[in-house]
């Protein structure tokens, strides 16, 4: 209930962070500001990659001897890459401004390295939280972090104070350092260092987690691209915030798969190491029928109800997205099957075989989005992204079947059962 919680909280302060900047910027400054948050965003998932599941998985592989001096490895990994990433952020700032004609962008990168030097310990103390499954720990961190950026929005909105793209990220910088207090705070009992680094830790974790480092970035790469290459194809800003909005209304929908996502991992991890494939085949098949049962309905309203949706959360300015969100509703179909593909593989020790096929999705992708966008704008976009996601389905479901012996139809069952299950709760609830 605190994975599903902190999910639920991320979307309500972030999502009302952005219902709040519809109205607060101009369609160039807010289709600016989430080329920003896209690019920034690959920044943490990067880090992520490379730190969290390789820190999860040996934490729960290794006996409790190691673990202090897994946790320095790990700890020295996180410093490396921000390290990079700062160095990177200075000096492709003025690329990514000439690129997409944003002068706002190079400020915001340059601000936005004090953040992702204050989110070390928060991230660290997050992994640890995580491998320990303390989901109420992570729930308050991620609270005060969001919480903080969101007030501040919402304090301008009230006070009909004028915003800049400036202010946001330097509020950005606050609220990374408010979570970082609670995050290290909450998760001090954690915190078993090793006073000497163990390079050999170092590179066993390094050769673990540049996989899923690069699956994740892959898949970042596979979930931007086209929005990347509207900013950088079309002439104004103005469809990027029109497809920004209908991403972040689906965003809604994906709660449930990316709250299961977080505590399966670990489930996912300790039956590879304990029982074997078979296991890991039989908890995919569960997980993705649950996660669709929770979906599809999300998906059913958003195509019945698009106009009211829109008006609700964006305003009728952004009316003219009212098909894209259509469209768009039907990633979230196919985002179970893909996330539950590379939990299963990373948890077996195989991160190599997710990478593979994420980064060859990812090609994909960028190719169809480059021809369809010249041809078609907008639309073209939403086109391209969801044929690559039909195909890179087929794709996993293909290799699962043979690797894992996972079968389809046993998804369908697990989500029909998971329908009768909770009309039967309905039925016999009492007062």
């Amino acid at each position: 209930m605190y994975a599903i919680a902190d999910r639920f909280v991320a979307l309500l302060f972030g999502f009302g962070s952005i219902y709040l900047l519809l109205r607060l910027l101009s369609k160039e400054d807010f289709g600016e500001w989430a080329l920003f948050i896209t690019v920034t965003a690959l920044v943490e998932v990067a880090r992520n990659g490379l730190i969290q599941n390789a820190l999860i998985k040996y934490l729960a592989a290794t006996d409790n001897t190691q673990h202090s001096r897994i946790n320095t490895a790990s700890l020295v990994l996180n410093l490396l890459l921000t390290a990079l990433s700062i160095v990177s952020l200075w000096a492709l700032a003025p690329v990514f401004s000439h690129l997409w004609t944003a002068k706002q962008l190079t400020p915001l990168f340059q601000v936005y390295s004090l953040t992702t030097l204050m989110l070390v310990p928060f991230s660290q103390s997050l992994f640890l939280q995580q491998s320990n499954l303390d989901f109420k720990a992570i729930f308050w961190s991620n609270f005060v972090r969001q919480g903080i950026f969101f007030a501040y929005v919402v304090l301008c909105f009230a006070l009909h104070r004028p915003i800049t793209l400036f202010n946001l990220a330097i509020w950005q910088v606050w609220g990374a350092l408010g979570g970082t207090v609670v995050a290290y705070w909450l998760a001090q009992n954690y915190w078993h260092l090793s006073p000497h680094i163990d390079w050999r830790w170092v590179n066993r974790l390094f050769q673990f987690g540049k996989y899923v480092l690069g699956t994740n970035l892959a898949a970042m790469i596979y979930k931007s691209v086209d929005k990347m290459m509207l900013g950088a194809i079309l002439p104004t800003k103005a469809p990027v915030a029109a497809y920004d909005v209908a991403i972040r209304i689906n965003n809604l929908n994906e709660v449930p798969t990316l709250s299961l996502a977080a505590m399966l991992f670990p489930e996912s991890a300790k039956r590879a190491h304990q029982q074997g494939n078979d296991s890991v085949g039989q908890l995919y098949e569960q997980s993705v029928g649950i996660m669709l049962a929770l979906v599809v309905p999300g998906v059913i309203a958003i195509c019945l109800f698009p106009e009211l949706i829109i008006k609700l959360t964006a305003g009728t300015k952004y009316l003219d997205t009212v098909n894209i969100l259509r469209l768009t509703s039907l990633y979230t179909l196919f985002l179970p099957f893909a996330i539950q593909f590379g939990t299963a593989f990373d948890s077996m020790g195989k991160p190599q075989l997710n990478f593979a096929f994420v980064v060859a999705g990812t090609a994909l992708n960028a190719a169809i989005n480059y021809f369809l966008i010249h041809k078609y704008g907008l639309e073209g976009a939403v086109y391209a992204t969801l044929i690559t996601f039909v195909l890179t389905f087929i794709g996993n479901q293909l290799l699962l079947r043979k690797m894992l012996n996972v079968r389809f139809s046993n998804i369908f069952k697990h989500t029909l059962a998971a329908y009768k299950m909770g009309w039967e709760k309905i039925v016999n609830y009492k007062l």
